[in-house]
């Protein structure tokens, strides 16, 4: 059976303006056959202080990936990045490998020694603006970044082993709060609340963070179940308010699926916390509170039209996807990123039939 699945997305920010789908819709797309597995890890970069993402982890942080047999061929890999940014995007990582090496300013658009640089021509980072209002006086801009890096070569050079620790350090992003060594007071936003500061850390804390996400595609010649992976790669922002969901659409297409077939669902998502989606207590009193504006990812396939909501995982709830969690080797609370993986097969969610 050729499936096409549709995935409706909707993720809120602290926001009043008008609902808001900016950005690139997936066009980056690459599907593989292979006796073999993916593996996915990744990790915030920020610090969480119960209100924002205050500042950037010192030296970084790391995920780990444990489950890949050895001798395990890499087919292919990539590397994520991804934040709010003050001036110029952070094009270059730190990439530490489980063996201690670090690939010092990995570039999204460099080539490695030994390395084709067809990899990374024409490749660069993607940025959006979003603009918010507060009322007739705030207006301020927000700039996000989302930088994605092919690091097959590197990955394959680590031999047999590529279980461990891998660490991405260095990104420069713009965190939630002001780094001056001063004290504020809160907000009804809980953002820092002064006149001296820029209005966008005074009203758009919330909107602040960094994290990294990356994808292993490996086969191995005693693995004996095959299976279709698509990667789909793109960047959007979505934001709603009273009126209008902000809801967008998204198709992954380009593989096949039996009838009774298991499979996984996995995404990395930005920007999410714990307080916002369906906690609506916390957000800004007035009357252009959105009152009923969950946060959400739902699915459909060309032979399941019923859409399913997906929340029924350990770490997220009703109406909260975008909660900050990682459902992966090492997860847990990760204000800012969310790397989430479902199981939409017929012993899960049952989406695939």
């Amino acid at each position: 059976m050729r499936l096409a699945v549709a995935l409706l997305a909707l993720l809120t920010v602290p926001s009043v303006a008008q609902a808001t789908v900016l950005g690139q819709y997936p066009t980056f797309e690459r599907s593989f056959e292979v006796f073999g597995d993916r593996e996915v890890t990744g990790n915030t970069l920020m610090v969480y202080n119960q209100n924002v993402n205050k500042a950037l982890i010192q030296g970084g942080s790391v995920g780990t990936v444990v489950d890949v047999p050895q001798g395990a061929t890499v087919e292919a890999a990539y590397l994520f990045w991804t934040g709010t940014y003050d001036q110029t995007p952070d094009r270059n990582v730190d990439f530490t490998l489980p063996n201690g090496a670090v690939l010092n300013d990995l570039s999204v658009n460099q080539a490695l020694p030994g390395e084709d640089p067809a990899v990374v021509q024409g490749q660069d980072c993607i940025t959006r603006r979003r603009n918010f209002r507060f009322g007739r006086f705030v207006n301020f801009d927000v700039d996000f970044f989302y930088c994605r890096r092919d690091i097959t070569h590197s990955m394959r050079g680590l031999g047999a082993n590529i279980n461990g620790d891998y660490r991405v350090s260095d990104v420069q992003a713009f965190p939630g709060w002001p780094q001056d060594g001063q004290s504020y007071g809160t907000n009804d936003n809980r953002c820092a609340d002064s006149n001296q500061l820029e209005q966008r850390l005074r009203f758009g804390c919330q909107t602040m963070y960094a994290g990294w996400s990356m994808v292993v595609i490996w086969s191995h010649p005693d693995e004996r179940v095959r299976r279709n992976i698509t990667v789909n790669d793109g960047f959007l922002l979505m934001d709603d308010d009273q009126t209008s969901a902000g809801i967008t659409e998204v198709t992954m297409e380009n593989f096949q699926v039996p009838e009774g077939a298991s499979g996984e669902f996995s995404f990395f998502g930005l920007e999410g916390d714990p307080d916002y989606g369906s906690i609506q207590a916390l957000l800004p009193p007035g009357p252009t509170r959105c009152v009923n504006c969950p946060d959400f990812v739902a699915m459909r396939t060309s032979g399941n039209p019923n859409e399913t909501q997906l929340f029924s995982e350990p770490g997220n709830s009703v109406g909260n996807l975008w909660n900050g969690s990682i459902m992966t080797v090492g997860g847990g609370v990760s204000p800012g990123v969310d790397i989430d993986v479902y199981d939409v097969g017929t012993g899960g969610l049952g989406i695939l039939r």
